[in-house]
C-alpha cells in the first residue's frame, strides 16, 4: 500500500475523488464505512490492459479490546465436600492463562477464602498459590468457591472465574451387615460426587450379601424399580450423624434388600 486518503463528503463519493489515483493506492470513505482502492487487471481479449476501481464495504469489525480469553485451574468442578483445611496454597495451580489483545500491565487470583490475593508476575500466564492461599472447606452442601482472575492493561480491565463446588456422596454397595452405620456407609464400594440421589446401579451380591443405598437425608425418600417392577427395599433407616471420609458429618438415609444373595440386580432410584 504506497497511500491511504481519507474522504469526507456530505454526499456520495463520485468517480473523480479517483481521477489521480494510482494503482495500489486506496480512498477511505470515513462516513460510508467503505473503502476504494484501484487493481491492474487483464481483461478479454488478453492484449487489453486497464485498472478498476474495488469497492470494499465493511461488514464485520476486529475488537482491539483487551480480555481474558481463559485460564485453566486444576481444582475447579464438583468436589467432595469435607472439614477443615481442602488444599493448601501449594495444591493450587493456575496455568494456561491467555488474553486477547494482551499482554496486561497486571493481574492476580482472588478467593473469599484466601488471606491474601495471589499476584502473578510478567508474563502473567499462570501461578501457584502459597501459605496466603491454604482453603477451607465452605460451610455446607452446595456451597462454591470462586477463584477469579483478574487482570488489567492501562485503563482496561477484565475478570475471569473458576468455581469449585462441593458436593456430598451417593454410596452403593453390599454387604454381610444387617445394618450400617456411618463405618459401614464408608464402606460401600461405589460412592459417587453428586447433587442428586436418583439414578440406575447394578449389584452383584456376594453370598450372604446385601444390597445397600444410601445417601443424603434431605434428598427426600425414593422409589426403586427393576425391570419396571416396582420393588421395596427396606428402610429407609437414618444414621444421624454420617461423617463422610472428609470429615464433613449430616444425616443419611440408608435402604437394603430384604434378602441377602440376591442375582445380579439394576435397580432404577427415582
Amino acid at each position: 500500500m504506497t497511500d491511504i486518503r481519507h474522504k469526507r463528503r456530505a454526499g456520495n463519493i463520485t468517480a473523480e475523488d479517483f481521477s489521480d489515483l494510482k494503482v495500489g493506492e486506496m480512498v477511505l470513505d470515513v462516513n460510508a464505512g467503505k473503502i476504494y482502492f484501484v487493481q491492474s487487471i487483464t481483461t478479454q481479449p488478453s492484449d487489453t490492459k486497464g485498472n478498476q476501481i474495488w469497492q470494499f464495504n465493511a461488514s464485520t469489525s476486529i475488537s482491539l479490546a483487551f480480555s481474558i480469553s481463559g485460564m485453566t485451574f486444576n481444582r475447579y468442578g464438583d468436589h467432595l465436600i469435607g472439614d477443615g483445611e481442602w488444599r493448601s496454597g501449594s495444591e493450587l495451580i493456575f496455568s494456561s492463562i491467555t488474553y486477547a489483545n494482551g499482554p496486561p500491565t497486571s493481574a492476580y487470583v482472588s478467593c473469599s477464602a484466601w488471606d491474601e490475593n495471589l499476584d502473578l508476575a510478567d508474563p502473567w500466564t499462570g501461578a501457584t498459590g502459597g501459605d496466603d492461599q491454604d482453603t477451607e472447606y465452605p460451610d455446607d452442601v452446595g456451597d462454591t468457591l470462586d477463584f477469579i482472575l483478574n487482570a488489567s492493561k492501562s485503563s482496561e480491565s477484565d475478570t475471569f472465574t473458576r468455581t469449585a463446588t462441593f458436593l456430598n456422596q451417593h454410596c452403593t454397595g453390599t454387604s454381610t451387615a444387617e445394618s450400617l452405620d456411618s463405618a459401614g456407609i464408608n464402606g460401600l464400594s461405589s460412592k459417587v460426587v453428586t447433587s442428586g440421589k436418583n439414578g440406575t446401579f447394578t449389584f452383584s451380591p456376594s453370598a450372604n450379601e446385601y444390597i445397600y443405598i444410601a445417601y443424603r437425608k434431605s434428598l427426600g425418600t425414593s422409589t426403586f424399580t427393576v425391570g419396571g417392577v416396582g420393588v421395596i427395599l427396606e428402610g429407609p433407616e437414618t444414621v444421624e450423624a454420617h461423617a463422610n471420609s472428609a470429615g464433613f458429618t449430616e444425616p443419611y438415609f440408608v435402604y437394603r434388600s430384604t434378602n441377602h444373595s440376591l442375582a445380579t440386580t439394576t435397580i432404577v432410584v427415582s
